[in-house]
């Protein structure tokens, strides 16, 4: 299902009478962590919004909370260290995935 708003109609019939109701609902993608800009993808521009939080703890005018991927309450060099291991992750799994394709649907 794709994110968005959505509404669902709901009738219930007991063979005397019939009631309907309209429930309205949005249905959102969970955060991918290291996505400080949250356009769903771990790039060099998050790395960037990182370094404008550091030594910044929650309740500071520069914390960034999506920043804080350690949720320490602060912005440090542990939420450096942990954004390059997803940075690098994410781009491992691309190289493996191209190499792939090449070696099976390439020729």
């Amino acid at each position: 299902m794709l994110e968005g708003s959505y509404y669902a109609v709901i009738v219930v019939n007991d063979t005397e009478e019939e009631l309907t109701t309209h429930v309205d609902f949005s249905v959102t993608s969970p955060p991918v962590a290291g996505d400080i800009d949250s356009d769903g993808k771990v790039t060099i521009k998050d790395l960037g919004l990182l370094r404008k939080s550091i030594n910044q703890c929650s309740g500071n005018k520069r914390y960034n909370e999506r920043a804080d991927l350690d949720e320490s309450g602060c912005v440090n060099h542990r939420d450096i260290q942990l954004w390059f291991e997803i940075y690098h992750q994410q781009r491992h799994w691309k190289n493996w995935l191209i190499w792939f394709f090449r070696q099976w649907f390439v020729q």
